[in-house]
């Protein structure tokens, strides 16, 4: 990938990127006051991002040579547009960086990434309580979604309901 942004350079990740992906990802369950639910580690990355079928891909910010945000993104479906879309898991840039236009930059870069693989549409959520993101995103012109909330099955509960399918 090239420069987005004068001063900002956005890189495709590789496998030899893991260690910097687990920073950043530690850096962001951290920020988004979630650091006991982060479990990863460069063996997950390494099957989930590398492996056979990675289900995901990242992009790195860089300031000169100093990596500054990540943004993990992969691909979704919609069955209105009857296109696949991308969804951005995640977004991070370190504090000392921000208001220098690299979350713009990332930003800018996923959505060049869709339109070149015919991307309906760019999604992603945000913490409710992230007024400065939100700020960001409107600015960008985002829309938030209304009607919709998002839910979640994990541990326990996920497994009881897939156990249901064999019963």
């Amino acid at each position: 990938m090239t420069d987005s942004l004068p001063g900002v350079r956005i890189v495709r990740a590789s496998e030899e990127d893991i260690p910097l992906i687990l920073s950043f990802v530690r850096r962001l369950a951290e920020y988004e006051r979630m650091s006991e639910l982060c479990v990863a580690t460069e063996e997950n990355i390494r099957v989930s991002l590398f492996g056979e079928s990675p289900a995901a891909e990242v992009i790195f910010a860089y300031l000169d040579e100093q990596p500054v945000g990540f943004a993990l993104f992969f691909h979704n479906y919609s069955t209105f547009l009857a296109q696949r879309g991308l969804y951005l898991e995640d977004l991070f840039v370190i504090p000392e960086a921000r208001g220098k236009r690299v979350g713009f930059a990332l930003l800018s870069a996923l959505a060049q990434i869709a339109l070149e693989r015919n991307c309906g549409r760019m999604e992603w959520a945000v913490l409710k309580w992230n007024q400065l993101a939100i700020d960001f995103y409107l600015r960008l012109g985002a829309v938030p979604l209304d009607g919709w909330e998002t839910y979640r099955l994990t541990g326990e509960p996920l497994q009881r309901l897939a156990s249901a399918a064999s019963s």
